[in-house]
Parts: structure tokens; sequence; C-alpha cells
């Protein structure tokens, strides 16, 4: 899950800046064929004119390069996300192909480790659940982040709500945790004070 993360900065048309996280997903479309994605919420990248993101290199033994890390600053514009098209769905995907071709036209094979469809757990895997299960959170909570090694890091919690139950009738559960700015895809102005830990903030789509 450490590497499946990237963390995203973005310059606000205000002039301010706000961190966000996002993760890899591959999407499969045919046999040994898979598009790869950058998953984040729609609010992260709402608002702000140019994004950062950071992206390790590979070792010829296939193990990640913490000290050669790429760069890119891409104009929201140019960058192709692609917004739920259900408003009410807080998502919003970047298609990492062209990122990860860039880097090999560079000699720098990326390092990835994306989700996978088989990742998600199945309708039978969620009902065999507790009501109360131990939550691990991997993201940039207020931007903090090992920027030497390009890492995020790693929060607790724990379940609210059943994660087979539908929370107030959406395909939704609530966890409990240190939620703060920056973490899983949330973002917000670096000048203002995060907003109190109620539950609206500690909701997660499940499915």
């Amino acid at each position: 899950m450490t590497y499946t993360t990237v963390r995203i900065e973005c310059d606000l048309s205000d002039g301010d800046v706000s961190i966000g996280t996002a993760f890899f997903f591959q999407f499969p479309r045919g046999p040994d064929h898979n598009i790869a994605v950058l998953v984040t919420n729609r609010h992260v990248i709402e608002g702000s004119t140019h994004l950062r993101i950071r992206l390790l290199t590979k070792k010829p033994d296939g193990s990640p390069n913490h000290r050669d890390q790429v760069q890119f600053d891409l104009p929201i514009a140019d960058a192709q996300w692609k917004r739920h098209p259900n408003s009410e769905i807080d998502l919003a995907i970047l298609p990492a192909g062209p990122l990860l071709k860039e880097m090999k036209n560079r000699n720098k094979p990326p390092f990835v480790v994306a989700l996978h469809p088989d990742d998600l757990p199945t309708p039978q895997q969620l009902a065999d659940l507790g009501a109360v299960e131990n939550v691990i959170m991997v993201g940039y909570p207020n931007g903090l982040w090992d920027e030497r090694n390009n890492l995020p890091v790693a929060r607790a919690g724990i379940t609210a709500t059943h994660p087979a139950i539908d929370y107030n009738g959406n395909p939704e559960f609530m966890f409990d945790a240190a939620c703060f700015s920056g973490s899983s895809g949330s973002a917000l102005p670096k000048d203002l004070k995060p907003p109190p830990p109620i539950a609206a903030q500690r909701r997660l789509i499940a499915r």
C-alpha cells in the first residue's frame, strides 16, 4: 500500500497551495492489458491551475529507487482528468499511461504498484467482516511525507459502521480515524485550519 499512493500538490487559482492523495489503480482491458490511472477526490483538483506529482523509478533488479524521482508539473487543462459523471460522487481519475511513457522515454523506468479489481473485497468478504475492524489509511495528512524517499505516512483507525451495510442508504461505510486534510484524497488550502473530525469527514466509499 505504501507504493500505491502519490502525493498531489495543487496550485490554486487564488495563489495558494493544497495537498491531496491519489493512488494507482489498473482497469483490465483484455488479456495481459491493463489501463493504469491515478484516483483521487474531485475536490482535490477543483479550483486548481497546476498540479505536481513525483514518481519513483526502479532499479535494474525491479526494486524502488528512492533516490531517483521524476517530478511532473501539469497544467490542469492538459492533465485530462476525468470527473465522475455523478457530481455527488467525489471522485476523479487521471490516465497514468502518458506519464509512465514519458518516464520510459527519459530512460527512467517507473516503479508503480497499482491496485486491481481483484484486490477489492467481494460482497461475501464484506459480509464476513465484523462491525468493528481495524483500518489502515495511507496518505499525506496535513501534507506530511518522507520527502527524501517520496513515501507517505500511515494512520490507524477502526470501522464505525459495518462495511457490508449501506450507510444511510448509500454504498458507503464510515470509519473512525484521525483524518486531516491531505488524507485519502482530501485537500485544504494550507492557510486554513483543518475542519473538526466530524463524521462527515470519515466517510469512505466502499464499493
